[in-house]
């Protein structure tokens, strides 16, 4: 699996680990997203008026138990590699929620 961003048919971008999806005939069907985040770029304008961004992320589907989506390929518009920081901030968030030990 790899980190990935997908721009889907309904506007939003999703950060997530992504895999292909096979059917019975080795044949690729979709992608299985894994702890998926919606990227939302809220704009800053400093005191000499420029406009920078800054990246929120929102769990996607974040009223469901699942950590694991499937999607079909006519969902998706685009599929392509985060910037550094993109793929750098999800990866934290990623071990924050999975990779730490319960504590006892």
């Amino acid at each position: 699996m790899t980190v990935k961003i997908l721009k889907l048919i309904t506007g939003e971008e999703i950060v997530s680990l992504v895999e292909d999806v096979v059917d019975e005939n080795d044949t690729k069907v979709g992608f299985n997203l894994t702890f998926p985040y919606q990227v939302i770029l809220k704009p800053i304008v400093n005191e000499e008026g420029q406009t920078k961004f800054d990246i929120n992320y929102v769990a996607w589907m974040s009223t469901s138990g699942n950590a694991t989506f499937t999607l079909t390929y006519s969902s998706v518009i685009a599929i392509g590699d985060p910037l550094p920081e993109v793929e750098q901030l999800y990866k934290e968030r990623y071990d924050e929620m999975f990779l730490t030990e319960p504590e006892e």
